[in-house]
């Protein structure tokens, strides 16, 4: 994988940087879907463990050199693919519903959305 097309694009009310492959595969930035669903630091480090741990997950993620604020940097991401899988993925706790409601309601949404796709 050589060459990448890299650029923003809209996710859940911010940018996100996915990128092309050569192949025409399009990757997501697990860092910037997490912000983007407004999941705090440890979420998003909890997260990125969960999808390398994932049996299914797993055969989604790579990690590409994306540019980021600190410049190119190495950055998990997921095949577009299985970004709907993983956001259905997303335990929605108690304590996410009391402290973040908005993050459980976009969450909730999600899962609905990916439920009513399914045959």
């Amino acid at each position: 994988m050589n060459e990448l097309e890299v650029k923003r694009v809209p996710f859940m009310g911010t940018d996100l940087m996915a990128a092309k492959d050569e192949s025409g595969t399009i990757w997501a930035g697990v860092c910037w879907m997490c912000e983007g669903i407004g999941l705090s630091k440890g979420q998003m480090q909890n997260e990125r463990a969960r999808i390398h741990a994932d049996s299914v997950l797993s055969q989604g993620e790579r990690n590409l050199v994306l540019p980021s604020k600190g410049g190119n940097q190495s950055t998990l991401c997921l095949k577009l693919d299985f970004v709907p899988l993983w956001l259905a993925k997303i335990n929605i706790t108690p304590a996410m519903q009391a402290e973040t409601p908005e993050l459980a309601a976009r969450l909730a949404l999600s899962a609905s959305t990916c439920s009513s796709a399914a045959p």
